[in-house]
């Protein structure tokens, strides 16, 4: 067959069209690759989220971790305080913090405190007047807790040391100081978390003096603004008693 110069142009042609289709098939297949690629960007982007989300709730609980401490240190959380912090104590005889056991706490579970709050300069008189109070040296326990209050009046310690001073006189038998103690607290640091022991530890006193009258009016006042304190119960109980006695007295 004989083919002219233009059918052979038209015959190339025609074959480079199907080459080109032939070649088609990789581009449809990038296409289909698409997907994919879009799938793992999508969760590449979840992985980030979710890091992102990971590194906020670490820096939040950093941050809530940071205030408590503050909260601790400024004596706004005794009883985190008390539950978590070792306990912190001089002998009479030495100035440097000893740090001890929580269960060999003996004088309760409030004074546990921050070794931030034990480098305050004139805590030194607060632990020792705590650990007189543990030896039954009752006046040195006094003198160490005035001391502690003249130094720093205004320490976050203070109402706690007052409330030492009354259960000092109170085991030393000595109500009508300890009436004293306790009443200062209550005029000085009415907001002391101490006050509720304070007021029954006074109504107790009142009746040892012979002041039993009196001492159903601090009870009766105690029940009434404390009705979910753990003292609560006892003081009630107390009161009854105090009543019935008051009651036979009358009828005799």
């Amino acid at each position: 067959m004989n083919f002219s110069f233009r059918s052979c142009v038209l015959v190339a042609l025609s074959l480079s069209g199907l080459v080109g289709c032939a070649a088609k098939p990789p581009v449809v297949a990038e296409v289909k690759k698409a997907p994919s690629e879009d799938r793992e960007l999508l969760l590449q982007q979840k992985v980030q989220e979710k890091e992102a989300e990971i590194e906020r709730l670490a820096a939040k609980m950093e941050a809530m971790q940071a205030k408590q401490e503050m909260e601790i240190k400024s004596g706004d959380a005794d009883d985190i305080a008390a539950q978590k912090l070792p306990r912190v104590r001089l002998s009479p005889t030495s100035k440097a913090p000893k740090v001890e056991d929580p269960a060999e706490d003996l004088l309760g579970h409030e004074e546990a405190v921050s070794l931030a709050d034990s480098r305050h300069e004139t805590m030194h008189w607060y632990f020792r007047g705590l650990t007189q109070l543990e030896h039954n040296q009752y006046e040195e326990a006094v003198e160490s807790f005035a001391a502690f209050l003249k130094s720093s009046p205004r320490h976050v310690y203070a109402d706690r040391a007052q409330f030492w001073i009354g259960e000092a006189r109170f085991r030393a038998k000595e109500y009508p100081l300890a009436i004293i103690a306790f009443n200062r607290l209550e005029g000085e640091f009415p907001d002391s978390f101490r006050r509720v022991e304070a007021g029954y530890k006074k109504g107790l006193a009142l009746e040892k003096v012979g002041r039993a009258d009196e001492a159903v009016v601090q009870l009766k006042e105690l029940v009434r603004r404390f009705p979910r304190h753990p003292l609560t119960s006892e003081a009630s109980a107390k009161l009854a008693g105090l009543e019935i006695s008051i009651a036979k007295k009358l009828l005799q």
